[in-house]
């Protein structure tokens, strides 16, 4: 992600934020059997740390399939999110469809 997009203290306000979303995850996988919310917590828990390796790698925010950056709303909104607005879009649509 590009400095000038988000600055230090917004991006460690997102570091603490996603690190707190893993433990919380982790807890309620491991307090819950793997059902349905279970299963949900779990992907959850994995979009969390996979950002937070992208946040240390200083890749957070890049998106290899289209080339684009994700929006900074959208990371203020979702801050594990891993996909642009659009290929989200395409991807939800996609599933709709299946």
């Amino acid at each position: 992600m590009h400095p000038t997009l988000m600055n230090r203290r917004e991006l460690d306000d997102i570091r603490l934020w996603l690190s707190q979303e893993i433990e919380r995850l982790q807890l309620r996988v491991q307090v819950s059997d793997i059902d349905a919310a279970g299963e949900r917590s779990l992907i959850r828990r994995r979009r969390a740390q996979a950002a937070l390796c992208r946040l240390e790698m200083g890749t957070y925010g890049d998106y290899c399939k289209c080339g684009l950056s994700i929006e900074v709303e959208r990371l203020r909104l979702d801050p594990a999110a891993p996909f642009c607005a659009d290929c989200q879009a395409e991807i939800d649509d996609r599933r709709r469809a299946a």
